[in-house]
């Protein structure tokens, strides 16, 4: 089984109930940084770190289905060349900045900035806003 990244959840509540759904059909996943982000709320977001729903390759596309009939999210495309192939991270624009930031934030153990995310298109590299 080859695990992929279906969604990236804020709360271990809005995880917990997508998990539901899809087990109602069929659709086996898992859940990674619950306890993280459970345990700091405030470094929710860094690298990617709310709670990811992760399903089978295999199911992706009717889980993807299923997420959105059910909780009416829609499936980003890219505004310039309209591809659904979307990441999630620190993107390309003031990446040594974002890191730089994080490093700092490890290190005191307080953020100091927020190190905000974007989607980024992974065919033509556009990075476009939540």
């Amino acid at each position: 089984m080859k695990y992929i990244n279906l969604y990236t959840a804020d709360n271990s509540y809005e995880a917990n109930f997508i998990k539901d759904d899809l087990a109602s059909e069929g659709i086996e996943c898992m859940l990674t940084n619950e306890n993280f982000v459970t345990l700091m709320p405030h470094m929710n977001g860094m690298l990617g770190s709310g709670i990811q729903i992760l399903v089978d390759r295999a199911d992706y596309d009717r889980a993807k289905e299923i997420l959105v009939k059910r909780n009416n999210t829609k499936i980003l495309a890219c505004p310039n060349c309209n591809s659904k192939n979307i990441k999630y991270g620190l993107g390309t624009k003031h990446r040594l900045k974002k890191l730089l930031a994080l490093v700092i934030t490890l290190v005191i153990g307080f953020p100091m900035w927020h190190i905000r995310q974007n989607y980024c298109c992974r065919d033509c590299h556009t990075e476009f806003g939540n």
